[in-house]
């Protein structure tokens, strides 16, 4: 097979060998550019455009990341008082239908809040620590739960909380 190329062109005159060449070699790089640097070059472009909506996406993430930490500090702040942590376990109890069975809300000297609930399900007791501590970052620092006794998982409780 190449044997007869080869003497299929050197039996071609010069001029027709030139032509052909040069027609080699316009075809050779249309196809480069048609199925190599065309296809890179829309990559790229379609590459800086996502660049692009990335460094904006980045952006916009460090404005809010920034908001965030004043909003944290803000947040912390307000509980970082009696005054706030009691506002916010008033707050929290009154949202969770807590207020009602509390009876007794008191600061003591170290600055915690004492808590006592009279009669109360565990699992709404669970329910109410698990939001103050998601919501309001309030932990508790001592606490003491008695059975009221029979099935029916009421309790009482005594609680001291911190924040954080």
């Amino acid at each position: 097979m190449i044997v007869l190329l080869k003497s299929k062109w050197n039996a071609l005159s010069a001029s027709d060998r030139r032509i052909y060449t040069i027609l080699i070699a316009l075809v050779s790089a249309l196809i480069i550019y048609a199925l190599i640097w065309l296809p890179s070059q829309q990559a790229r472009v379609r590459l800086d455009k996502i660049i692009q909506e990335k460094n904006a996406q980045l952006v916009q993430m460090q404005v809010q990341a920034a908001q965030i930490n004043a909003l944290k500090s803000a947040f912390k702040l307000s509980h970082s008082s009696s005054a706030g942590l009691q506002t916010a376990l008033e707050t929290s109890a009154k949202l969770h239908g807590m207020s009602g069975k509390i009876s007794k809300l008191e600061q003591d000297s170290s600055g915690a809040i004492n808590i006592a609930l009279a009669s109360v399900t565990f699992d709404e007791w669970l329910s109410w620590v698990s939001a103050l501590q998601a919501e309001h970052q309030v932990r508790i620092a001592s606490c003491h739960i008695a059975s009221l006794g029979g099935n029916t998982g009421l309790v009482k409780v005594e609680a001291s909380f911190t924040s954080e």
